[in-house]
């Protein structure tokens, strides 16, 4: 399986991708080589590796990946030109083309093959195993990984090399959808467990919240038993219960800060009705500002990087308001498209993980704006593309066999 040059590259792209690890060296001055030029350049090796070696499809070119970037990108490029064009317009103009480069490096590396796919999965399935046992080693030792005087690092909250707790979330419970058919079914409660330690410790109400969802979803597809799911519930009122109590002692035992984590757990306790979630309550505060730019801005949106230039600290924590706030009705096709593209038509195996997909990615987009220049979140759209065209292929293949 991992005998190829081009197997070897999937492997070492994902698990480069998913761990962060690039980014981490690079924001902890280990490296001088930013992540996205990394990403570009080893996609541009596999391009011309392909280019010499092998052969590119016309049908990755004019296929779903490229109806959806040629889409993406004019949409982009108009709105980026007709803006007041200056320094800052261009580095996030330059940040989503380099998210379009790296998607369709990712598919030619994976060019529909159904061993590169499964060498894909084996990487997520490393690299979610990684990332939990730093976060929980990162919880427990914090300033190890993170030192406290960083930007990066939020009292009581792990995010190991992620740099970020709900990216730390977001990965783990990204990573399990793809992860749970490669482990053995004897072995799935326990990496369950440990996936459900590793995004409690992150303390981020998203990523419980769909790991929640996803069990259901395990559980109705058969991929975990009804015995795993109770025992996943006795765990979790045991770890928030119990373990909390004493979680929150050992922290300020050790002159950890415990503000933020307890009034996410009392938002959480009271069903957003504690009113003390700073950050909660600034999300709420942001989206409503970007939903006022898009209700005067229906038809086209207020224009180009409208949410990354306006006075408030951050953009939109909501991936539909964002794009509506600056696009209007040609968001649709971007994030919409895209999640629509990855999946229609999936069969067999790559069914189940769509469904999968596609609940756990629109409520995501809920909850970050990220989702469209994260390049995580952008290989995993590609990995689901790829499963569903040779789950189609496959089951064409089947139905010409069986006449």
């Amino acid at each position: 399986m991992f005998k190829t040059f081009e197997a070897k590259i999937v492997y070492l792209f994902t698990i480069l991708v998913f761990t962060n690890i690039i980014v981490y060296q690079y924001v902890m001055h280990m490296t001088s080589i930013q992540s996205n030029l990394f990403f570009i350049g080893l996609a541009m090796v596999v391009f011309v590796y392909r280019l010499l070696v092998s052969r590119i499809s016309i049908n990755m070119l004019l296929g779903r990946i490229g109806i959806w970037a040629f889409l993406y990108f004019s949409i982009l490029t108009v709105y980026f030109i007709l803006s007041d064009i200056g320094k800052i317009e261009f580095e996030y103009y330059k940040e989503l083309v380099n998210s379009i480069i790296i998607v369709l490096a990712y598919y030619w590396i994976l060019s529909e093959n159904k061993t590169h796919i499964q060498v894909a999965r084996i990487a997520i399935l490393h690299a979610t195993i990684i990332t939990a046992i730093l976060l929980i080693f990162d919880f427990f030792s914090p300033g190890i990984i993170l030192d406290r005087s960083s930007s990066f690092f939020i009292a009581g909250r792990a995010s190991g090399i992620t740099l970020n707790p709900n990216t730390a979330g977001s990965i783990l419970t990204l990573g399990l959808i793809f992860s749970i058919d490669m482990v053995p079914k004897r072995l799935r409660l326990l990496f369950m467990l440990l996936i459900f330690i590793a995004v409690l410790v992150t303390f981020s109400r998203s990523a419980l919240l769909l790991y929640l969802i996803l069990t259901v979803i395990f559980t109705v597809q058969k991929k975990i038993s009804f015995f795993s799911l109770f025992v996943g519930v006795i765990s979790l009122s045991f770890f928030i219960g119990i373990m909390l109590t004493f979680v929150l002692h050992f922290m300020k035992a050790n002159g950890i800060r415990t503000t933020n984590i307890e009034e996410r757990i009392a938002y959480i306790e009271t069903m957003g009705g504690s009113g003390n979630d700073k950050s909660a309550d600034e999300r709420i505060h942001i989206v409503e500002a970007a939903y006022e730019l898009f209700a005067n801005n229906p038809l086209f949106g207020k224009g180009f990087a409208a949410t990354a230039l306006w006075n408030h600290k951050i953009e939109a924590h909501n991936q539909y308001m964002n794009y509506f706030a600056q696009y209007g009705i040609f968001s649709l096709f971007m994030f919409p498209l895209l999640v629509y593209l990855s999946t229609k038509g999936a069969k067999n195996e790559a069914k189940g993980v769509a469904v999968a997909f596609v609940v756990f990615i629109l409520i995501k987009g809920i909850f970050t704006h990220n989702i469209l220049r994260a390049y995580f979140y952008l290989i995993i759209f590609v990995l689901m593309m790829n499963m569903t065209l040779v789950s189609i292929d496959e089951s064409q293949q089947k139905e010409i066999e069986d006449v």
